[in-house]
């Protein structure tokens, strides 16, 4: 009976063990993902900042379809592997 005891301690042991890493893991990823969300809205922001200073520096209708336009590049919608001229 006693190592039945035993077993019984050590398995409790270590689901209690499994249990607070389970915990923590789950804790861990939701600070990821937070990570995750924060550093793609920081990328759009400055994404956005680019296109505006680039915007006013330039001050065209569109500056994409400008610079096809100069390049010869026609379908600008489409992504080209390479640049059609």
């Amino acid at each position: 009976m006693a190592k039945k005891d035993a077993a019984v301690n050590e398995w409790e042991e270590i689901r209690r063990s499994l249990t607070m890493m389970n915990e923590a893991l789950q804790a861990s990823t939701t600070t990821l993902q937070q990570s995750i969300l924060t550093l793609g809205d920081r990328l759009i922001a400055s994404n956005q900042n680019l296109a505006n200073t680039i915007n006013n520096r330039y001050p065209v209708a569109n500056v994409a379809d400008v610079a096809c336009e100069r390049d010869g590049i026609q379908n600008r919608g489409i992504v080209q592997p390479h640049r059609q001229v």
